[in-house]
């Protein structure tokens, strides 16, 4: 009798103990993929990328790093502003102007930005996420006309030609939606939305001309000075390539 209880007992606590043991290894062994493929897309925590358009056509070249620890994403791009012709870069770079061309201008910009994820990425693979990102820009750009000529805009069309050097510094704030996809370790992103810029120049005019031909300047001794602050209403529209990891 007793040796019948002693193999009872026996056999009733390794059975509880192997389903303690189950259970404990549950959450560390699970066979759900989903939970798995969440797992290692979480992993990912560091984000590179790169603005394709912005360098071919809206002369600005910059590199965006983000670092996501979770839901909220921690977002900076520093940059350069490199000088051209383009005429309609002044509405990528600083939303609509009254001030005259920017296409001669150079200088640098930093984007930092918050990224609020409302979605999850569901395969490991593929798969995309939706999120809010409240985005701020600061950008600083200069010009010595000493060697070309600037036009500045007193109203409808060409006001006049101008040498001088001009400081400007633009700030801007916006608030967008954005959606990144993944495939594997690589990803688009884009995101868009409304907000509003100021831009502040700062001009030194050596000389100005009327008229269409910028060669009949007229010098001013001494220089005049003359300050220009503008806001208004922008876009913001954000197209990324690059890499997690």
């Amino acid at each position: 009798m007793r040796t019948t209880i002693l193999v009872v007992v026996t056999f009733f606590s390794s059975f509880c103990l192997n389903g303690q043991r189950i259970i404990k290894s549950a959450p560390y062994y699970s066979n759900n993929p989903k939970k798995q493929n969440e797992v290692s897309v979480d992993v990912m925590h560091h984000n590179i990328s790169i603005n394709p358009l912005n360098i071919c056509l809206f002369q600005q070249i910059g590199v965006t790093y983000e670092y996501r620890p979770g839901k909220l994403g921690f977002r900076i791009t520093p940059g350069y502003i490199y000088p051209n012709k383009k005429e309609y870069s002044n509405w990528f770079i600083a939303g609509p102007t009254n001030a005259g061309s920017l296409g001669w201008y150079s200088g640098w910009f930093v984007v930092p930005q918050v990224n609020l994820y409302l979605t999850r990425q569901k395969e490991s693979d593929e798969g995309g996420v939706l999120y809010i990102a409240v985005k701020f820009v600061y950008k600083h750009m200069h010009i010595d006309t000493t060697s070309v000529t600037v036009w500045h805009n007193d109203g409808d069309g060409y006001g006049s030609y101008r040498k001088m050097f001009d400081n400007v510094n633009i700030y801007g704030g916006f608030l967008d939606v954005g959606f990144r996809y993944f495939l594997g370790h690589f990803f688009i992103d884009l995101n868009f939305g409304p907000g509003v810029m100021w831009l502040d120049h700062h001009m030194t005019i050596y000389a100005e001309g009327y008229g269409t031909s910028p060669y009949n300047m007229h010098y001013l001794t001494p220089p005049v000075e003359e300050l220009y602050h503008q806001r208004s209403g922008a876009f913001n529209f954000t197209l990324n390539l690059g890499a997690a990891f």
